[in-house]
């Protein structure tokens, strides 16, 4: 396991934050000037003639030094293929100063590439990090731009059908045919104390507006009362179960949408003003992310005395509920490293090539030295100390899951850093996880059967627009769900 801070894929927060005072670019020994003029200057290399050349589409210059060293590594071993870099953008301005996009920017950006690809097929190898938006890549899943990742996996020793997940990989499945693998992945879900909750998991709407109504007089929603900061933290962040990629369709006029709406419209609004947070009132539930076996202990901060508690859920002090749906399915898996995908466009020897790259993101070996982050910093008396973090979520490496679990539970990774809450430091009395903890949370794991995508931004800020609009006062319930259904249709019903 590296010391190191990054990612196999350009993510969404290095697009939108990269506009440090950096200069000048990162370069593999395979850069490729994109058609357009962007990207870098390619470097003079002696290259063997005979090597089978994939080019790898990014959105613009890699700052993750894992990719370029993954690029290298492949272009150095003398396997008789080469990799070489193809930019759809470039994060450097003329003077060599690290840029931001605006969102006009990113669509018209991600707009083209598609064009690109599926007029001649594109780069050979294209992923998430292609996009600015990594919804336009769900997009071309479904146009049928990529090949079927299963006719590789068949003869490979390595990364085959028994290594991976198998249950990760059929939710990621189009009619039976596998077009990405995820490196890591991550469950999306809101904990309750059982207290207010009881210790039914994934709740329907009824019941969660039910367990509402009983709650003491001054309770919150993840610290609040305010409609849009509950609109935020339930609705919002379950929308992609709204929108039907594959049948082309949205459903923003249904029950349940109505529902959560009018349950977030009763709440006064804060007219888009900062919302005042109260972490001392009972609260109901709460957003929670689980990313490591490590996260089936809960720690319950007191904000008044800044001592943590810790809880194992599965002794029911806590209960994992889902966002509220009709039928109790609203917990959801997803990741923020979707991986990579080769182009159907491409011949029969070059996806091979391709394969023989992509592939070494998703070994044992590889998972088990990148799954888990060493951040290093410098204590209060200047010494170094490391910070592990597994904030990549779980590996879909069978072997590599389970080896970081035993590390897990060893204390491998235990950090010395002291936590902090307001300011201040947090005194917390550690529980010690075992290995019932980790199978409380494969069984978790293995129970939702929901994949969710990022939902397109373009999309987002037409769900977003109008239901603010409403619970700011603008329009009525009705009003809102008729104009987000017919933008929605029509946007969906133009770009897909």
């Amino acid at each position: 396991m590296k010391k190191k801070l990054m990612t196999l894929a350009l993510t969404a927060c290095t697009i939108f934050t990269g506009c440090s005072n950096k200069t000048g670019s990162s370069s593999s020994s395979a850069e490729k000037v994109h058609s357009d003029g962007t990207g870098t200057a390619a470097q003079e290399n002696a290259v063997n003639k005979e090597d089978i050349v994939i080019t790898l589409g990014l959105l613009s210059e890699p700052e993750d030094e894992g990719l370029i060293k993954a690029i290298d590594d492949f272009n150095n071993a003398d396997n008789g293929c080469r990799i070489e870099t193809e930019y759809m953008s470039s994060r450097y301005d003329e003077d060599g100063i690290i840029h931001g996009y605006t969102d006009e920017e990113i669509s018209n950006i991600d707009f083209n590439t598609i064009q690109m690809i599926m007029k001649d097929g594109g780069p050979d190898i294209i992923g998430g990090g292609t996009f600015g938006d990594s919804a336009k890549y769900e997009l071309l899943k479904q146009k049928g731009a990529f090949a079927d990742l299963y006719k590789f996996m068949e003869n490979d020793p390595e990364v085959n059908t028994s290594a991976l997940d198998k249950h990760i990989l059929e939710l990621n499945e189009l009619d039976g045919k596998l077009y990405s693998i995820p490196q890591y992945y991550d469950v999306h879900t809101i904990i309750s104390k059982s207290e207010y909750g009881g210790t039914k998991q994934n709740w329907t709407i009824g019941e969660f507006i039910d367990h509402w109504n009983s709650m003491p007089e001054g309770s919150t929603i993840e610290g609040s009362n305010c409609a849009e900061y509950i609109f935020y933290n339930l609705l919002r962040e379950n929308l992609p179960s709204f929108v039907d990629e594959k049948n082309i369709k949205v459903s923003f006029d249904s029950e349940d949408f109505r529902k959560m709406l009018e349950f977030c419209k009763q709440f006064p609004s804060n007219n888009g003003q900062k919302a005042d947070y109260d972490y001392t009132a009972p609260r109901l539930t709460g957003k929670y992310w689980i990313k490591s076996v490590s996260d089936a202990i809960y720690n319950e901060t007191n904000y008044q005395t800044y001592e943590q508690k810790q809880y194992r859920l599965r002794d029911g002090d806590y209960t994992l509920v889902g966002y509220p749906t009709s039928d109790g399915s609203g917990a959801y898996l997803s990741t923020d490293y979707p991986g990579w995908s080769i182009s159907a466009a491409s011949s029969d020897e070059k996806q091979e090539a391709a394969w023989k790259f992509i592939r070494q993101f998703y070994t044992e070996e590889f998972q088990t030295e990148n799954g888990v982050i060493g951040n290093e910093y410098l204590d209060d008396k200047g010494e170094k100390k490391i910070y592990y973090s597994t904030d990549l979520g779980f590996c879909i490496n069978n072997a590599a899951r389970k080896k970081i679990a035993e590390n897990i539970i060893s204390g491998m990774y235990d950090s010395e850093e002291p936590e902090y809450a307001q300011g201040h430091e947090i005194t917390i009395d550690k529980l010690k996880l075992d290995e019932k903890d980790c199978e409380f949370i494969e069984n978790y794991v293995n129970s939702i059967d929901r994949w969710d995508t990022r939902i397109d931004r373009e999309l987002w800020w037409i769900v977003n627009d109008e239901v603010l609009t409403c619970l700011g006062g603008g329009q009525s319930v009705d009003s809102a769900i008729d104009m987000i259904q017919n933008r929605a249709s029509l946007w969906v019903s133009e770009r897909y």
